[in-house]
């Protein structure tokens, strides 16, 4: 007997033997049907129809909503369908691009409804109903992919105005207030500000005592805590300055985009949208390391992306390359997986940006700062590295995975295994995006590396599958069965842990608490607002979608590098990752929006229209 996937092996070989007949064959069968049926009812049809069987079989609990929500994209996707069938044809001119837009129908159903069919759990059997829906979802993605391109070219077009209507000083004051108020709304609320166990050791355990501190927390923030604490020493005073550091980065991106010419009632928007939005509001509330590090990477995507789009015009200005440093050592020196992101964001730009010796000498900088940091003021300060402390515990997961999957592993990665559950894995209970594991696994590189490959190659398919899952938050719109997702809605305070209230006051409770912790808590448990606040599944896929639309465009594909700390964040969270908590992705959210508000900036600058 044939297996499931080996008869989908022999299919996927023979479509591509016959590609050309068959699409000529799908051709005749489409002109036909047409011919019969009036195409626009056609196709609303078959859309109504795949939306039923993605909300009876994909095996989500789709909440009321969501269920009419799905229903409506579903009827806005066929509008002009026609219009859209001779864009897309229009835009798609060689073949690459076609493949390139039918994988983006099939990574949208999978990140719809993937995770339940291909994924787990991670022993999981492809089923022939699982085939179907998941089939079927490509289909009904297709309408609604070709109405995101269709229309990204309309915002395109119609996005600039030659005059703002406002000037500058008040734009800017309406934007900072907009940024402002809410976030203020939600510090008095909680105040005198939200913290977690993190707090503690950084603020006090650390910053108040850096001779000897261990490098688990990284020691570069407790050092910018201890300055700002010196100078106020309140939970405020870490608050605010994480305050000015949000509405500078973010200013920086919607005055260039207003520069750039687009219209100031979609910059005002893009501003309410980010301003009231529950996970920014609540995260640049929160005294955590993620949240200079998420700043940090967002403001190196607006440098990067200024100095490749206005290569000219920014390359003699000294401000931006003391911006690209400052940016570039936080990225690298704020979390400990950051020194990953600022590998990946830098070293393409050596090579894609060589010209621009300004550039090249700032990197040089900010790899010379790096070192004198982690070497001479570290040791100074007897700044006690953690050596291989949680070193492992995101591949670890991997491997974890895989065993209790059943898979096959040697007796040198059985005896990690071991040491990894406390010799307990018979109780050990094991979950795709929260790790329990020991965090002292000390073994050398060289033998976990080899253990690691070793049981790839043993179990392709079942790593494959714990490593997409453990980072379920960045693609998965909706989350997947069984995964774990940390801090949404987190507004705690350390109030009675160890010696916190003996630095700080206790949280007071105020009216405006009740409010606030309402509506946040409706944004956490209502499905739709949690898949655009809470989650980056949706917002990964839009991104990706304009990542694709400027590689189709002609003239706009050069500004690829634009991706690169979207990119050195993923990489990043695939290495070291094993606990799933928002604070960890919400950086894609922040970046995903910026590269499909660049998109519009982009695609002018290539100058191509075509509607």
């Amino acid at each position: 007997m044939v297996s499931l996937w080996g008869f989908l092996w022999m299919l996927l070989f023979a479509g591509l033997y016959y590609f050309d007949s068959i699409v000529s064959v799908l051709g005749r069968g489409k002109d036909y049907l047409l011919q019969q049926v009036k195409p626009q009812i056609l196709v609303t049809v078959l859309e109504l129809i795949g939306c039923a069987v993605i909300l009876a079989g994909s095996g989500i609990e789709f909440q009321a909503p969501t269920r009419v929500i799905l229903y409506i994209i579903s009827l806005i996707s066929t509008v002009n369908y026609t219009k859209k069938i001779e864009y897309i044809s229009s835009l798609i001119d060689y073949t690459w691009k076609k493949v390139l837009i039918i994988l983006l129908y099939v990574y949208a159903a999978f990140a719809l409804v993937g995770q339940r069919i291909w994924i787990y759990p991670l022993s999981i059997k492809l089923t022939v109903a699982g085939l179907f829906v998941f089939v079927c979802t490509i289909f009904w993605f297709i309408p609604v992919v070709q109405s995101i391109l269709y229309y990204m070219e309309k915002v395109c077009l119609y996005s600039f105005t030659s005059i703002p209507k406002m000037k500058t000083w008040k734009f800017v004051a309406a934007s900072v207030l907009i940024l402002l108020l809410p976030a203020v709304y939600i510090l008095f609320a909680y105040n005198p500000g939200i913290s977690s166990m993190d707090t503690v050791v950084t603020m006090v355990t650390n910053a108040q005592n850096l001779q000897g501190m261990a490098d688990w927390h990284p020691a570069f923030y407790c050092m910018i805590l201890s300055i700002i604490e010196k100078v106020w020493n309140s939970t405020y005073s870490i608050i605010i300055v994480q305050y000015f550091f949000w509405i500078y980065v973010v200013l920086e991106l919607i005055l260039y985009l207003r520069k750039k010419g687009i219209r100031e009632s979609i910059l005002i928007a893009v501003i309410l949208f980010t301003g009231f939005n529950a996970g920014n509001i609540i995260h640049i509330n929160t005294i955590w390391k993620d949240i200079p590090y998420t700043l940090s990477l967002f403001w190196a995507l607006i440098i990067i992306a200024k100095i490749s789009i206005d290569f000219e015009k920014y390359k003699c200005k000294w401000y931006i390359y003391l911006e690209i440093i400052v940016a570039l050592v936080g990225v690298c020196l704020y979390r400990k997986n950051g020194v990953v992101s600022f590998i990946i964001i830098t070293i393409p730009l050596v090579f894609i940006l060589r010209k621009n010796i300004r550039l090249l000498a700032a990197l040089a900088i900010s790899f010379a700062l790096i070192l004198t940091i982690k070497g001479p003021v570290y040791n100074y300060f007897e700044v006690q590295d953690t050596g291989k402390h949680g070193m492992y515990v995101g591949l670890g997961q991997d491997i974890l995975g895989v065993y209790y999957a059943g898979g096959e592993v040697s007796a040198s990665t059985f005896q990690m295994i071991n040491r990894m559950t406390d010799y307990n894995n018979a109780e050990y209970s094991y979950n795709p995006t929260w790790s329990n594991q020991s965090m002292d696994l000390n073994v050398g590189v060289k033998e976990f590396v080899f253990n690691y490959v070793d049981t790839f190659l043993k179990n392709p398919i079942m790593m494959m599958r714990a490593i997409i899952d453990r980072v379920d938050a960045f693609w998965d719109i909706y989350a997947g069965e069984d995964t774990i997702l940390g801090c949404i809605n987190y507004t705690e305070a350390m109030d009675g842990v160890e010696t916190w209230n003996e630095n700080y006051p206790e949280r007071k409770y105020v009216s405006l608490y009740t409010a606030a912790s309402s509506v946040l808590t409706y944004t956490a448990t209502s499905q739709w607002i949690s898949a655009i606040e809470w989650r980056c599944g949706l917002f990964t896929f839009i991104g990706l979608t304009a990542g694709i639309f400027l590689l189709i465009k002609k003239g706009a594909g050069k500004y690829w590098v634009i991706i690169l700390p979207l990119a050195g964040h993923i990489i990043s969270l695939l290495l070291s990752t094993g606990w799933a908590e928002f604070r960890y992705f919400w950086p894609f959210n922040l970046l995903n929006m910026g590269v499909i508000l660049l998109t519009i900036v982009i695609v002018e600058n290539a100058g191509e229209r075509r509607l």
